[in-house]
């Protein structure tokens, strides 16, 4: 790999995770090129501002994210609503091994930057809508399975999933608890999607 190429990643990689536990404005170019190892006068040979930064960290994410829904969600073995709920339940285990505390970064940036930054509010959007698709495809293999039943819109359930459950990430952020985490899935799928009888 050419060192230039090496060197977007290495700062790409060790700036997410700055971004990612202490968000944008705590988060200065000096403190990623630190981080990576590379000078700071370097960052622009990559990137033309740390608004471009926080969008192809944002890409990344997004990138890493879908290729996980992707190996959850599209598991055939398994019936389509059993993985959506596991891939819940195994982000609720996650934040009380500590390791999920930080929340979404998408979420995060969101609350931190949107109103006020429309380039990264448009790319917010986008990753928001292509995440929610992987919802809303697991959705409609379930309504195709018969687990859904046909009044179900998977559109619009997916939606309602998706924006749920980044409310139930910031509540259990703010309470420190996965508590709200683990009632949202026991509402979503112990009474919305149970089947009836």
């Amino acid at each position: 790999m050419p060192k230039a190429t090496a060197n977007r990643d290495i700062l790409l990689e060790r700036g997410f995770h700055l971004l990612y536990t202490q968000g944008v404005a705590a988060t200065g170019v000096k403190e990623i090129t630190n981080a990576a190892g590379v000078p700071k006068g370097s960052f622009y040979n990559y990137f033309d501002s740390k608004d471009a930064f926080v969008i192809e960290a944002l890409k990344l994410y997004e990138k890493n994210l879908l290729e996980h829904l992707d190996a959850q969600l599209a598991n055939s073995e398994v019936p389509p609503l059993q993985r959506l709920r596991t891939l819940f339940e195994d982000w609720a285990n996650l934040f009380d091994q500590d390791e999920g505390k930080s929340g979404c970064f998408a979420g995060n940036l969101s609350q931190e930057l949107a109103l006020e930054n429309t380039p990264i509010r448009q790319a917010l959007f986008h990753v928001f809508t292509s995440l929610q698709r992987r919802y809303i495809d697991c959705l409609e293999a379930a309504r195709a399975d018969g687990s859904l039943p046909p009044s179900q819109d998977p559109s619009v359930l997916g939606q309602f999933i998706y924006n749920g459950w980044q409310g139930a990430i910031l509540r259990a952020k703010s309470s420190d608890s996965s508590e709200p985490m683990r009632v949202f899935i026991n509402i979503v799928f112990d009474q919305m999607l149970k089947p009836s009888n």
